[in-house]
């Protein structure tokens, strides 16, 4: 029984996304959030909330750039944490707005709750020291290289 306990421990901690990978998928949904607001406000029937849609997407690729820039991801994850609070909360309100798509709220609110739940597991683990910058291949970063 202990062995499977440790199989599952190992599996869980391989199974979180590195912080530069986070950063990435952040850059790509801000951009999609910041280009396509109207349309994405449009299909969830939440018309009102096109300019927060916009924010939000500001927010998310600040914190790509944050992450993929700086050697201590942890603020930039707290930055996210923030934000997928925010968003739980705004798709919250909409499933009670009778005007809005609710099945796609819906699906929308349990996509973002478990993007939450993957930042707050990797926050947890940058916080007891389980990052290192190292590992990350040097073409996934933002930093700038030396000439050779």
């Amino acid at each position: 029984m202990a062995q499977i306990s440790k199989d599952i421990s190992r599996s869980h901690k391989a199974s979180l996304v590195s912080p530069r990978t986070i950063g990435w998928l952040s850059l790509a949904r801000g951009t999609v959030e910041l280009l396509a607001a109207r349309k994405l406000a449009r299909w969830f029937g939440m018309e009102r909330n096109e300019t927060l849609i916009r924010a939000f997407g500001a927010s998310r690729i600040a914190a790509g750039i944050g992450l993929l820039a700086r050697d201590d991801p942890t603020p930039w994850m707290r930055v996210r944490l923030v934000g997928d609070a925010l968003d739980l909360a705004v798709l919250g309100r909409a499933l009670m707005d009778r005007n809005a798509e609710r099945d796609r709220v819906a699906i929308a609110f349990y996509a973002v709750a478990g993007i939450t739940l993957g930042d707050a597991l990797r926050l947890r683990k940058l916080r007891r020291g389980g990052y290192h910058r190292h590992n990350i291949p040097k073409w996934a970063t933002l930093r700038e290289r030396p000439n050779m």
